[in-house]
């Protein structure tokens, strides 16, 4: 069924509305909340990452208005859902600021679990057959060897390559053998989920992302284990599954072939290239600043290959149809300055986990080029957040004057928060 006005809803639509109302309610209880409401709004004010967040989501809801006055709201709720989730930046920066100062290791610690079960779910999928997705898989290939190999990249761990590089960083890391070992079988299985996508730009990514977390990790000379872990546990896997690792091998290869030249004998970056002259031309002749919006570009006449004016294969083509250069310029701001924040992060207070989103980062950009994943922050906007706002909680206690160490900012927060709460609690008591 498609959403609005077709019929039921999608997963994404339910997502919107239950966000939607737990904003609506988070809304009343700052209304109620003077101290909470205080607490809630001066990060906006001493960190320019929140603003621009804020900016950049609220922009999309005026794309999406314009829109409407363009061609109704049938359209724009089907195409521009999945730009509009973009609201969770809103709700996760509420969440993180309000909540406690564990708050941000809890949320990692259950979304590591619940990635490596949605990831063993998918091999299970794929290698062993079981049917417990409800929609068919998206393609089916028969391989040389004889093989049945599937391909649903729609039931891949939505946090996947994120944990993919957490698991690579703190192995590295790590001068534990057990515990270098546990993490790397984590990645592997995510790496396996990668492959098993059969998406020629996420496999080149999540293979690259190996020597970048390495540099990154800082702990070049003590990785040697590590890497003779990662060999062995691919060549057991490949002596496992010998023949349905040789037929997605054998596919692969035909998806890498056509990646140089098409099915149509075309060179395919020719191909990627043409489509973005011929986004940017349409979008510099229609409207530069704000783009087409999520209309229906054929019924409007706008011209295009497909329904929407953006690009299902290249994130950066995707914002500059859908919301023009204001769009585009606010979406690579907004992760120029996490960059800048895990740099400082790295740099001056030694955290561990921006090493992780400055691996993250830049993978973000290399499969933007390649795929729009990432051109909807939903993707990865929870963890920028937290990296805002450790870095800003950071920045504000050294202009205190206090000695502080990343990860250990938890004393005073907790001590904040009881004052906001308590003092809301003790005035509903007078």
């Amino acid at each position: 069924m498609e959403a609005g006005f077709a019929g039921g809803l999608k997963f994404k639509d339910t997502s919107i509305i239950i966000t939607s109302v737990i904003l609506y309610f988070f809304a009343v209880r700052l209304l109620l909340n003077r101290s909470l409401r205080q607490h809630v709004v001066r990060p906006l004010f001493g960190f320019v990452g929140f603003g621009i967040l804020l900016t950049y989501v609220l922009y999309m809801f005026f794309v999406f208005l314009l829109s409407v006055g363009m061609q109704g709201m049938e359209w724009p709720i089907k195409l521009g859902r999945v730009f509009l989730f973009a609201i969770v930046g809103i709700l996760a920066y509420l969440y993180v600021v309000s909540s406690g100062p564990e708050f941000e290791a809890l949320v990692i610690k259950w979304l590591k679990w619940i990635t490596l079960a949605s990831a063993l779910a998918y091999v299970l999928y794929n290698l062993f057959g079981w049917e417990i997705y409800a929609d068919e898989a998206y393609e089916v290939f028969s391989a040389d060897s004889g093989a049945e190999v599937k391909r649903n990249f729609a039931a891949f761990p939505y946090f996947g390559f994120y944990f993919y590089i957490y698991f690579l960083v703190y192995a590295f890391r790590s001068g534990n053998v057990i515990r270098q070992t546990l993490l790397l079988v984590g990645a592997g299985l995510l790496l396996l989920c990668v492959g098993l996508t059969l998406t020629r730009g996420l496999l080149i990514a999540g293979l690259s992302a190996i020597p970048l977390t390495l540099l990154i990790s800082g702990r070049i000379k003590s990785t040697a284990m590590a890497l003779i872990v990662i060999s062995i546990i691919a060549v057991m896997g490949t002596l496992l599954f010998d023949d349905l690792v040789s037929g997605y091998f054998n596919v692969l290869s035909s998806r890498f072939d056509e990646l140089r030249f098409g099915v149509s004998n075309v060179d395919n970056a020719s191909v990627r290239s043409q489509e973005f002259f011929e986004i940017l031309s349409r979008v510099l002749s229609f409207n530069p600043l704000v783009g087409l919006g999520f209309v229906n570009v054929q019924e409007a006449h706008l011209g295009g290959a497909f329904l929407y004016a953006g690009s299902p294969d290249n994130a950066y083509s995707n914002l500059l149809g859908v919301s023009g250069f204001v769009g585009l310029s606010l979406y690579l701001l907004l992760i120029f300055v996490w960059a800048l924040v895990c740099l400082n992060l790295i740099v001056r207070w030694k955290d561990s986990q921006a090493r992780v989103s400055l691996a993250f980062i830049f993978c973000i950009l290399e499969i933007n080029f390649i795929g729009s994943t990432f051109s909807y922050i939903q993707s990865f906007v929870l963890f920028m957040v937290f990296d805002f706002y450790r870095y800003y909680q950071l920045r504000l206690k050294k202009k205190r004057g206090e000695v502080i160490i990343a990860g250990n900012i938890a004393t005073e927060d907790k001590r904040h928060a009881k004052h906001y709460y308590g003092d809301a609690e003790r005035k509903k008591a007078h």
